[in-house]
């Protein structure tokens, strides 16, 4: 099962967070983990021409449900390993912003 659900999500990487495909996986619509990253990103002056493509998963707890959903959503300004993650809860809430690599975005903690 969750090869089936994080096989369903990868198949909403997007060229920009606003072109993605409305799917119901595991009782979660993406659709609004996708607003909520559009909400995000334009609270923090991120233009979607700045977004080259977003990744949404799920992120598996110990026994295989859907803990958590993981957008990776890759700016141009971050070369080509640095991201910003955006980690949110089943309701779409954001519980955790952080960017990885390279990449910086005010306001949002760092980790290599």
């Amino acid at each position: 099962m969750k090869k089936l659900v994080t096989g369903i999500l990868a198949a909403a990487l997007l060229a920009t967070p606003a072109l993605a495909a409305d799917k119901i996986v595991e009782g979660f619509v993406v659709t609004e983990h996708r607003n909520a990253v559009n909400a995000f990103l334009t609270e923090k002056g991120i233009g979607m021409g700045n977004v080259e493509r977003v990744a949404i998963e799920p992120e598996a707890a110990p026994k295989g449900e859907v803990n958590a959903i993981l957008a990776f959503v890759h700016l141009k300004q971050c070369g080509d390993d640095g991201y910003l993650v955006v980690r949110m809860n089943r309701q779409a809430r954001i519980t955790q912003t952080y960017t990885r690599n390279d990449c910086r975005v005010a306001g949002v903690d760092n980790y290599r």
